[in-house]
Protein backbone atom coordinates (compact mmCIF):
# COMPACT_ATOMS: atom_id res chain seq x y z
CA UNK A 1 0.00 0.00 0.00
CA UNK A 2 0.80 3.88 0.00
CA UNK A 3 1.70 4.06 3.19
CA UNK A 4 4.59 1.17 3.13
CA UNK A 5 5.99 4.26 1.71
CA UNK A 6 6.01 6.11 4.50
CA UNK A 7 8.26 4.23 7.57
CA UNK A 8 7.40 6.58 10.10
CA UNK A 9 3.47 5.28 9.95
CA UNK A 10 4.01 2.72 8.72
CA UNK A 11 6.51 0.52 11.23
CA UNK A 12 3.91 2.20 14.06
CA UNK A 13 1.04 0.14 13.25
CA UNK A 14 0.49 -2.68 14.61
CA UNK A 15 -0.06 -6.17 12.64
CA UNK A 16 -4.15 -5.85 12.81
CA UNK A 17 -3.97 -2.15 11.51
CA UNK A 18 -1.52 -3.00 8.58
CA UNK A 19 -4.15 -5.65 8.00
CA UNK A 20 -7.02 -3.61 7.82
CA UNK A 21 -5.24 -0.98 5.64
CA UNK A 22 -4.42 -3.41 3.14
CA UNK A 23 -8.04 -4.66 2.85
CA UNK A 24 -9.21 -1.10 2.17
CA UNK A 25 -6.78 -0.21 -0.10
CA UNK A 26 -6.22 -3.55 -1.74
CA UNK A 27 -10.06 -3.71 -3.33
CA UNK A 28 -10.39 0.16 -4.51
CA UNK A 29 -13.42 -0.57 -6.38
CA UNK A 30 -15.02 -1.96 -3.57
CA UNK A 31 -13.75 0.82 -1.19
CA UNK A 32 -15.15 3.36 -3.49
CA UNK A 33 -18.40 1.22 -3.44
CA UNK A 34 -18.73 1.55 0.12
CA UNK A 35 -17.76 5.59 0.87
CA UNK A 36 -20.46 5.76 -2.27
CA UNK A 37 -23.03 3.51 -1.02
CA UNK A 38 -23.02 5.06 2.34
CA UNK A 39 -22.89 8.81 1.14
CA UNK A 40 -25.88 8.30 -1.20
CA UNK A 41 -27.81 6.24 1.61
CA UNK A 42 -27.14 9.41 4.05
CA UNK A 43 -27.70 12.26 1.28
CA UNK A 44 -31.21 10.46 0.82
CA UNK A 45 -31.64 10.52 4.51
CA UNK A 46 -31.13 13.87 4.86
CA UNK A 47 -33.07 14.97 1.91
CA UNK A 48 -35.83 13.30 3.67
CA UNK A 49 -35.23 14.85 7.04
CA UNK A 50 -34.90 18.23 5.40
CA UNK A 51 -38.22 18.12 3.72
CA UNK A 52 -40.36 17.22 6.63
CA UNK A 53 -38.57 19.66 8.58
CA UNK A 54 -39.59 22.40 6.00
CA UNK A 55 -43.26 21.65 5.13
CA UNK A 56 -44.04 20.93 8.98
CA UNK A 57 -44.28 24.59 9.54
CA UNK A 58 -44.95 25.59 6.67
CA UNK A 59 -48.98 26.24 6.53
CA UNK A 60 -48.12 28.02 10.16
CA UNK A 61 -45.77 30.26 9.05
CA UNK A 62 -47.39 31.18 5.78
CA UNK A 63 -51.05 31.74 7.42
CA UNK A 64 -49.83 32.45 10.75
CA UNK A 65 -47.41 34.88 11.00
CA UNK A 66 -46.85 36.62 7.65
CA UNK A 67 -50.02 36.64 6.33
CA UNK A 68 -51.89 38.94 8.87
CA UNK A 69 -55.54 38.70 7.82
CA UNK A 70 -57.74 35.89 8.13
CA UNK A 71 -60.07 35.52 4.62
CA UNK A 72 -61.43 37.30 2.04
CA UNK A 73 -64.55 38.31 0.71
CA UNK A 74 -65.20 39.06 -3.45
CA UNK A 75 -67.64 41.15 -4.76
CA UNK A 76 -69.88 40.57 -8.29
CA UNK A 77 -68.24 42.53 -11.20
CA UNK A 78 -71.01 44.44 -11.84
CA UNK A 79 -71.67 45.60 -7.96
CA UNK A 80 -71.71 49.24 -7.83
CA UNK A 81 -69.20 51.46 -5.63
CA UNK A 82 -72.17 52.41 -3.49
CA UNK A 83 -73.20 48.57 -3.36
CA UNK A 84 -69.28 47.82 -2.17
CA UNK A 85 -69.40 50.60 0.64
CA UNK A 86 -73.08 49.31 2.09
CA UNK A 87 -71.56 45.78 2.21
CA UNK A 88 -68.41 46.71 3.62
CA UNK A 89 -70.25 48.52 6.68
CA UNK A 90 -72.41 45.55 6.93
CA UNK A 91 -69.69 42.99 7.13
CA UNK A 92 -67.76 45.15 9.63
CA UNK A 93 -70.81 45.40 12.00
CA UNK A 94 -70.79 41.32 11.44
CA UNK A 95 -70.08 39.89 14.72
CA UNK A 96 -66.66 37.84 15.37
CA UNK A 97 -65.15 40.45 12.26
CA UNK A 98 -62.52 42.18 14.04
CA UNK A 99 -61.57 44.77 11.26
CA UNK A 100 -62.34 44.74 7.16
CA UNK A 101 -60.58 46.99 4.72
CA UNK A 102 -61.66 47.10 0.98
CA UNK A 103 -59.01 46.26 -1.45
CA UNK A 104 -58.07 45.41 -4.98
CA UNK A 105 -57.18 41.83 -6.03
CA UNK A 106 -56.19 40.23 -10.17
CA UNK A 107 -54.36 38.06 -11.46
CA UNK A 108 -51.87 38.68 -13.41
CA UNK A 109 -48.24 38.09 -15.34
CA UNK A 110 -44.96 39.31 -13.49
CA UNK A 111 -41.89 39.38 -15.86
CA UNK A 112 -38.33 40.43 -17.01
CA UNK A 113 -36.42 39.79 -20.11
CA UNK A 114 -35.90 35.77 -19.38
CA UNK A 115 -38.92 34.32 -17.01
CA UNK A 116 -42.12 35.22 -16.74
CA UNK A 117 -44.53 33.88 -13.44
CA UNK A 118 -48.31 34.41 -12.96
CA UNK A 119 -48.50 36.07 -9.68
CA UNK A 120 -51.56 37.81 -7.83
CA UNK A 121 -51.53 41.42 -7.19
CA UNK A 122 -52.82 43.00 -4.28
CA UNK A 123 -53.86 46.61 -3.78
CA UNK A 124 -54.12 48.30 -0.31
CA UNK A 125 -54.81 51.69 1.29
CA UNK A 126 -52.47 51.49 3.10
CA UNK A 127 -48.69 51.41 2.14
CA UNK A 128 -47.21 49.73 5.35
CA UNK A 129 -48.34 46.32 4.11
CA UNK A 130 -46.68 46.73 0.86
CA UNK A 131 -44.44 44.16 0.00
CA UNK A 132 -42.77 42.24 -2.86
CA UNK A 133 -42.55 38.08 -2.48
CA UNK A 134 -39.50 36.02 -1.91
CA UNK A 135 -40.08 33.15 -4.24
CA UNK A 136 -41.08 35.36 -7.30
CA UNK A 137 -38.40 37.66 -6.90
CA UNK A 138 -35.77 34.64 -7.02
CA UNK A 139 -37.94 33.02 -10.02
CA UNK A 140 -37.69 36.88 -11.98
CA UNK A 141 -33.91 37.03 -10.25
CA UNK A 142 -34.52 41.00 -9.31
CA UNK A 143 -33.54 42.26 -5.98
CA UNK A 144 -34.78 45.51 -4.20
CA UNK A 145 -34.22 48.52 -6.47
CA UNK A 146 -34.68 46.59 -9.64
CA UNK A 147 -37.58 46.91 -12.12
CA UNK A 148 -40.26 44.39 -13.10
CA UNK A 149 -43.11 44.31 -15.73
CA UNK A 150 -46.82 43.86 -14.67
CA UNK A 151 -49.76 43.33 -16.48
CA UNK A 152 -52.88 45.41 -15.24
CA UNK A 153 -56.08 43.93 -15.57
CA UNK A 154 -56.72 44.19 -18.96
CA UNK A 155 -53.42 42.94 -19.66
CA UNK A 156 -51.30 46.28 -20.59
CA UNK A 157 -47.81 45.74 -19.28
CA UNK A 158 -45.69 48.58 -16.97
CA UNK A 159 -42.80 48.38 -14.92
CA UNK A 160 -42.73 48.79 -11.58
CA UNK A 161 -39.95 49.35 -8.58
CA UNK A 162 -39.70 46.38 -6.17
CA UNK A 163 -39.18 48.29 -2.81
CA UNK A 164 -38.62 45.44 -0.26
CA UNK A 165 -39.00 41.53 -0.63
CA UNK A 166 -40.09 39.01 1.69
CA UNK A 167 -40.69 35.76 2.41
CA UNK A 168 -43.46 33.46 1.25
CA UNK A 169 -44.39 29.71 0.73
CA UNK A 170 -47.86 29.38 -1.04
CA UNK A 171 -48.22 31.31 -4.58
CA UNK A 172 -46.92 34.03 -5.78
CA UNK A 173 -47.37 37.59 -4.64
CA UNK A 174 -46.99 41.75 -5.54
CA UNK A 175 -48.51 43.93 -3.32
CA UNK A 176 -48.23 47.70 -3.44
CA UNK A 177 -50.37 50.95 -2.04
CA UNK A 178 -53.05 52.15 -4.08
CA UNK A 179 -51.35 55.48 -4.76
CA UNK A 180 -48.64 53.89 -6.24
CA UNK A 181 -50.78 51.40 -8.41
CA UNK A 182 -52.50 54.79 -9.79
CA UNK A 183 -48.93 56.13 -10.20
CA UNK A 184 -48.07 53.52 -12.51
CA UNK A 185 -50.98 52.53 -14.17
CA UNK A 186 -52.67 55.59 -14.87
CA UNK A 187 -56.08 55.06 -12.82
CA UNK A 188 -57.74 54.00 -10.14
CA UNK A 189 -57.21 50.63 -8.55
CA UNK A 190 -61.04 50.29 -7.66
CA UNK A 191 -62.57 47.97 -5.17
CA UNK A 192 -63.31 44.10 -5.50
CA UNK A 193 -61.95 42.50 -2.24
CA UNK A 194 -62.50 43.00 1.77
CA UNK A 195 -60.01 41.62 3.63
CA UNK A 196 -61.60 40.27 6.79
CA UNK A 197 -59.83 40.12 10.23
CA UNK A 198 -61.70 37.64 12.22
CA UNK A 199 -62.35 35.78 15.90
CA UNK A 200 -64.14 32.58 16.67
CA UNK A 201 -63.79 28.51 15.67
CA UNK A 202 -65.04 26.83 13.10
CA UNK A 203 -68.58 26.84 13.80
CA UNK A 204 -68.53 30.19 14.41
CA UNK A 205 -66.10 31.01 10.78
CA UNK A 206 -68.84 29.13 9.20
CA UNK A 207 -71.64 31.35 10.49
CA UNK A 208 -69.62 34.29 9.39
CA UNK A 209 -69.21 32.76 6.02
CA UNK A 210 -73.23 32.16 5.52
CA UNK A 211 -74.04 35.68 6.85
CA UNK A 212 -71.45 37.23 4.56
CA UNK A 213 -72.57 35.46 1.55
CA UNK A 214 -76.20 36.49 1.70
CA UNK A 215 -74.90 40.18 1.91
CA UNK A 216 -75.55 41.85 -1.53
CA UNK A 217 -73.01 42.51 -4.04
CA UNK A 218 -71.01 39.88 -2.19
CA UNK A 219 -69.95 36.89 -5.22
CA UNK A 220 -68.23 34.48 -2.41
CA UNK A 221 -66.19 34.28 0.90
CA UNK A 222 -63.52 32.32 1.39
CA UNK A 223 -61.65 31.86 4.89
CA UNK A 224 -57.93 30.85 5.39
CA UNK A 225 -59.39 28.91 8.15
CA UNK A 226 -60.98 25.95 5.84
CA UNK A 227 -58.25 26.06 3.42
CA UNK A 228 -56.07 25.13 6.47
CA UNK A 229 -57.13 21.96 6.73
CA UNK A 230 -56.89 21.16 3.59
CA UNK A 231 -53.33 22.00 3.73
CA UNK A 232 -52.69 20.19 6.72
CA UNK A 233 -54.32 17.15 4.62
CA UNK A 234 -51.59 17.61 2.07
CA UNK A 235 -49.19 17.96 4.20
CA UNK A 236 -50.06 15.24 6.28
CA UNK A 237 -50.16 13.24 2.85
CA UNK A 238 -46.62 14.38 1.90
CA UNK A 239 -44.95 12.73 5.20
CA UNK A 240 -46.04 9.48 4.50
CA UNK A 241 -43.78 9.95 1.59
CA UNK A 242 -40.94 11.25 3.33
CA UNK A 243 -40.90 8.11 5.95
CA UNK A 244 -41.27 5.95 2.97
CA UNK A 245 -37.76 7.78 1.49
CA UNK A 246 -35.83 7.66 5.03
CA UNK A 247 -36.68 4.17 5.45
CA UNK A 248 -35.93 3.08 1.93
CA UNK A 249 -32.54 4.99 2.34
CA UNK A 250 -31.69 2.93 5.60
CA UNK A 251 -32.58 -0.27 4.60
CA UNK A 252 -30.29 0.37 1.33
CA UNK A 253 -27.22 1.76 3.55
CA UNK A 254 -27.78 -1.75 5.57
CA UNK A 255 -28.39 -3.55 2.10
CA UNK A 256 -24.89 -2.09 1.18
CA UNK A 257 -23.16 -2.58 3.85
CA UNK A 258 -24.26 -6.21 4.69
CA UNK A 259 -22.96 -7.23 1.60
CA UNK A 260 -19.59 -5.33 1.55
CA UNK A 261 -19.28 -6.99 4.72
CA UNK A 262 -19.92 -10.43 3.68
CA UNK A 263 -18.18 -10.73 0.50
CA UNK A 264 -14.94 -9.30 2.75
CA UNK A 265 -15.46 -11.92 5.40
CA UNK A 266 -15.92 -14.58 3.35
CA UNK A 267 -12.50 -13.57 1.55
CA UNK A 268 -10.33 -13.45 5.08
CA UNK A 269 -11.80 -16.64 5.61
CA UNK A 270 -10.68 -17.97 2.59
CA UNK A 271 -7.37 -16.36 3.26
CA UNK A 272 -7.10 -18.03 6.79
CA UNK A 273 -8.06 -21.73 5.77
CA UNK A 274 -5.29 -20.95 2.83
CA UNK A 275 -2.92 -20.20 5.24
CA UNK A 276 -3.27 -23.20 7.80
CA UNK A 277 -3.06 -25.08 4.54
CA UNK A 278 0.03 -24.12 4.00
CA UNK A 279 1.20 -24.74 7.78
CA UNK A 280 0.52 -21.62 9.30
CA UNK A 281 -0.85 -22.21 13.08
CA UNK A 282 -3.29 -19.51 14.87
Amino acid sequence: TFLENIPLIWNRLSFTDKVTMRNIFRYKKRFFMTIIGVAGCTALMLIGFGIRDSISNMVDINFKEIIQYDGMVNFEDDASDQIKAEALKQIQSTKNVMDAQMGFVYTTKTYDDKVDETATVHVFDKEDVCREFKKLAENLDVHIGDKITIEDAEGTPHEVNVSSITEMYVNHFVLMSRKYYKEVFGKDAGSNTVYLSTTGDDVAQKLLANHISTIQGVEGISLFNGQLDNFYSMVKGLNGIIWVLIFSSMLLAFVVLSNLITVNISERQREIATLKVLGFRR
